[in-house]
Formats: structure tokens, sequence, C-alpha cells
């Protein structure tokens, strides 16, 4: 039987029509779709910023400037040798929404954002150059074939990897080991030979220097490719696409443990009762040697989650209502549950 189509929004062609950004509300624009947003790179700050890694390119004496555009996050398509960067931080309205609903703008200062190009600089220098195939590369970083893992453990206190970016990034895949030691041998007034001299990771950024004297020389192989998920193409709405990276971001909200402290904890205080944040704190370190030993999950991770469920207990103003053998009992049951399941799948708790 035949179904009649009916139309779709996002059928439509993009439609970036001009916005008064000072009248939309945020509920216009959580429903605009992103493909309609008249925005640009040009004439903005962005631009300045962009030339300004283009320049610390040249200083080094790397002419090939690979394209940046706009698009849903940040990424250099794989191999490609060009850099998305997010739709949001073309207008103050856009990095506003952003913040309110997931949080955070990533890239939104100017050292941030020039942190983060200068490592997806480096992703784009090698798809352009193909350094994965550069003689020596494997031996240093890795296999650049290598399959990204699904749940990512980092060694805090490794002296193997330079430290860029966030929560030891480099030590994710091979090919971000590289872009994050790139980075750091990029990054202008940085003297990474005094800085890195008694670390392993010192051998790594004499490498990317002796990389890139190899990529001064020659053409790359490449100069640009289709931009993946640009502006243009993007018709889901700015309001689905916060939906989409709440769920992926789920346990970085804040209200994200308020179900199990609630469940452990009282917001009515009995006479001298203790604050729950402050009993956190107080059987932190019993908490952390006892529950990573039959975990086996490290002491940082079990260490800082701690801190993370005091803190919010702090802003929910929950007390301790029990006594405190059984309170410490439920909370030790509680954390060693998560820090289980952490253990096995990178995340604290189980989808729900």
């Amino acid at each position: 039987m035949a179904v009649q189509r009916r139309n779709n929004p996002s059928d439509k062609k993009p439609d970036p029509r001009p916005i008064d950004w000072d009248k939309i509300s945020d509920d216009e624009l959580l429903s605009t779709r992103i493909c309609d947003l008249p925005i640009a790179i040009a004439g903005t700050v962005l631009e300045d910023r962009i030339n300004a890694v283009y320049g610390e390119l040249s200083e080094k004496g790397i002419e090939f400037h690979p394209e940046v555009y706009l698009g849903d996050e940040w990424f250099s398509p794989e191999g490609d040798p060009i850099v998305s960067i997010p739709y949001y931080l073309a207008h103050p309205r856009l990095i506003k929404l952003e913040k309110a609903r997931v949080l955070e703008a990533e890239g939104e200062s100017a050292p941030w954002f020039l942190k983060l190009l200068r490592h997806e600089m480096g992703h784009a220098i090698s798809h352009a150059f193909r350094l994965h195939r550069y003689p020596g590369y494997t031996r240093v970083f890795g296999r650049s074939a290598e399959a990204y893992p699904n749940n990512f453990r980092p060694r805090p206190y490794s002296r193997r990897y330079v430290q860029h970016l966030f929560e030891w990034y480099a030590q994710v895949h091979p090919d971000e080991d590289y872009a994050e030691t790139f980075a750091v041998w990029l990054t202008p007034g940085r003297d990474w030979r005094t800085e890195y001299a008694r670390w392993p990771a010192l051998r790594k950024l004499e490498f990317v220097d002796k990389m890139m004297r190899y990529v001064k020389r020659r053409p790359p192989f490449k100069k640009s490719g289709p931009k993946w998920r640009r502006v243009e193409t993007i018709k889901m709405t700015i309001g689905y696409s916060h939906k989409l990276k709440h769920r992926a971001m789920e346990e970085d909200f804040p209200d994200y443990f308020d179900r199990d402290l609630r469940s452990i904890f009282s917001q009515e205080p009995a006479p001298k009762a203790e604050r729950a944040g402050r009993f956190l704190r107080r059987q932190r370190r019993h908490l952390v040697g006892t529950i990573s030993k039959y975990t086996l999950e490290k002491r940082f991770t079990v260490q800082s989650l701690i801190k993370r469920l005091a803190e919010r207990a702090d802003q929910l103003k929950l007390y301790v209502s029990g006594s405190e053998a059984d309170t410490l009992t439920q909370v030790a049951v509680c954390i060693t549950a998560m820090a289980k399941n952490y253990f096995f799948t990178g995340k604290f708790k189980r989808s729900r």
C-alpha cells in the first residue's frame, strides 16, 4: 500500500535569513535548525584567532594552513587536512545558550580556543602530509590504525605523555598523543625542551620537531577535503542537538547523583545532625582505601567520585539521618557499586 509522505521541516533547504539577535527568545533559537543560522567565521573574533594559529605555523616554517570551517564540534575529519569548529562559537547568543543547556561552550575563551585549534591543526597537518606513514611514527606514538577505546582509563601521573588539553587526553590514542605533542611544540613561548627535560615525553617532542622539518621541505599530499557535518548540512534544531549532548554527557551534569544521595541522606536535619558533605570528607580516606582495594579501581578515581558527591551534597543541603555506622555502610555499598561499574564500563552507573 502506498503511504503518502508528509512534509518534514528537516527536508527543507537551508534558509539562513537574518536574525534579530537582541530580540529572538531562547525558545525560538532552540527550535531553529542549525543550517538556518546566519553565521560565518569571517568578520568575527574567530577569524582573528584562526589567523593567530596560522601565524604560529608560519613562524615555525609551515606554510600549509589547513582550512577551518563551522561544523557541529571540534574535529579534523579522518584523512582530510581541514578543521571543524563548533557553530555556536560564531555568536555570543549561541555561546550563552550552549552554556545554559550543556554546561559549557567548548573553546569560548581565546586561550581555550587556541589550545583546541593547535591540537586539531596537528591532526590536519598529519592528514595533509600522511605523517602516520613517516618512518618511526608507529615506534614513537603507536599504530595510527589502532581502534579508539570504548573506555578510557588514564594514568594520571605518567610522564610518557605531554599535558596540553584535559584529562590526560594524549593517552586516549596514538594519534591524540601525536596531536597533543604537536600542540605543545607549536605553542609560542613554550620552552618544551626545558619543561619536559626529565620526562620520557621529551623524545616525542623531539620526534615531532624532526617531522616538522620534513613537512617544511615538501608540498602536502592533500590540500583539502569534504567538509563533513558543516553547518549548511545540519538540519537538526539547536534544541535537539542539546538533547543529544545531554544524553551523551549525562554523568557530567550536577544532578546526576542526586537520587543516590537523597536515598542515603536527608534534607530534614535532626538536632545536631552532621552535614552529608562533611561526613563524606571525614570518611574519605577510609572509603578510598577500602573501595579501591576490593574493586581494583584506582584510588584517584574513587577519591574524585567522593569529592564530587560531597560537593553535590553541600549544594543539596543534605544531612546524615541515621547512625554513623549505617550511613557509612550505605555510602560504601553505593560507591563500591559505582566504582566497580566504572572499572568494567568506564561509567559510574549503568544506562537508565
